[in-house]
């Protein structure tokens, strides 16, 4: 499967809590000029802060993003500084994840 590009990464699952590290995971949505959207989504894949970027349509294009941040000020430095500054970027909404419930990757019956 590896040589037929079916598995495309192995990765390691870490709990940084019990390493006691303690980070902030977040959530953002970026609204953009539909022009500029492909260059926003390539430009956040480049920075060490985004984990996952995805597009949606639903009533508009929009940029999914989660994110990983020391605390608040580095988050809101992030978004202050390197996203909001984008050409095409309109709006930005950030909700900080307190609990996760349950993450899965896929499943395969």
């Amino acid at each position: 499967m590896d040589k037929n590009g079916i598995i495309k990464k192995w990765t390691v699952d870490i709990d940084l809590e019990k390493l006691g590290l303690n980070y902030i995971m977040a959530q953002m949505t970026v609204y953009t000029n539909p022009k500029e959207t492909e260059n926003v989504a390539k430009k956040l894949s480049g920075a060490k802060e985004v984990l996952e970027v995805s597009l949606s349509l639903s009533e508009e294009l929009l940029i999914l993003t989660k994110l990983l941040a020391k605390d608040q000020e580095s988050l809101h430095s992030f978004i202050a500084k390197k996203v909001a500054p984008l050409q095409g970027v309109l709006r930005i909404r950030t909700s900080i994840i307190t609990k996760k419930i349950k993450e899965e990757r896929f499943l395969i019956e």
